[in-house]
């Protein structure tokens, strides 16, 4: 099997990898708008979507590592390293001499050692605290 990686995907084929691992489908504006803020990493088979990761970054010291999908039938094959691997070069090979970059990321639980294997620390630690996260979902409403 050819894996190829691009940094293009489509809101649609975005949607179609969020449904196969059970997260909720977004609206098409929300996925161009986040897509556009972020860089991607695509992981392709035959030329369809099979895996995405991308990092949403300030650009100076800090970078939130987001969306690590592989779709169920290519869980596995060493998709989700490759991705992670992509994500993790990026961010420092464009590290200038001298700087400190902070690259975090919120981990499905069990799946912790994954990302132990590039050197992520599992919080509470000695240093850290507990990650947090609030969600917030705007209800939608028949307009009157």
């Amino acid at each position: 099997m050819r894996i190829t990686y691009t940094d293009k995907i489509t809101a649609e084929a975005y949607n179609i990898l969020l449904k196969s691992i059970g997260w909720k489908e977004r609206p098409h504006e929300q996925i161009v708008i986040g897509l556009s803020g972020s860089i991607s990493f695509v992981a392709e088979h035959n030329g369809v979507p099979v895996g995405i990761t991308r990092i949403v970054t300030d650009g100076g010291y800090f970078a939130l590592i987001v969306d690590v999908i592989v779709h169920p039938d290519y869980q596995g094959k060493g998709i989700g390293k490759a991705l992670m691997q992509k994500a993790v070069d990026y961010l420092k090979n464009r590290l200038p001499s001298g700087w400190r970059i902070n690259i975090s990321l919120m981990s499905k639980k069990g799946k912790e050692g994954f990302y132990e294997s590039f050197g992520f620390v599992s919080r509470p630690n000695e240093n850290f605290g507990n990650g947090m996260s609030l969600f917030f979902e705007k209800e939608e409403r028949d307009s009157e």
